[in-house]
């Protein structure tokens, strides 16, 4: 009956570290890819219209810059769009055409297109190096 009992904490320790894992980690990793691409959105002169962090809008806010910055409850996924990726006739009435994302070298494109995803595998990398660090000192 011991194989039980065993079982049962390491049950109980399961959903602790993915409890950890959901509120702590992904919210991070969520912000990282998203501040990938609009750090370089920005870098190339893209004209950013929203940044959001998480779903279910529970707070937002327009920055000077025209950016809407949104944060969300739940803290899975994110967006950081660019001027005229949607086709947002709209609000490409007023602005530049050297702020569009669609007028940007392909390779400027290319890149704001990876870096989230970039930007995530290098926190990946980080926390597993520090998961391994940490085996190594305690």
């Amino acid at each position: 009956m011991q194989w039980i009992n065993t079982l049962e904490s390491l049950n109980e320790m399961l959903w602790r570290v993915l409890l950890l894992y959901f509120f702590f980690v992904v919210p991070f990793e969520a912000l990282a890819h998203e501040l990938g691409h609009y750090y370089f959105q920005k870098r190339f002169n893209v004209q950013v219209l929203i940044f959001r962090l998480g779903l279910v809008r529970i707070w937002s806010k327009k920055l000077s810059s025209g950016t809407e910055l949104i944060l969300g409850i739940i803290p899975l996924g994110g967006e950081s769009r660019g001027l005229g990726e949607l086709d947002d006739k709209e609000r490409e009435l007023n602005n530049p055409r050297s702020m569009y994302y669609k007028d940007r070298h392909p390779r400027e494109r290319f890149i704001i297109a990876i870096a989230g995803s970039l930007l995530s595998a290098g926190v990946a990398v980080l926390i597993g190096a520090l998961y391994y660090l940490s085996h190594l000192v305690f």
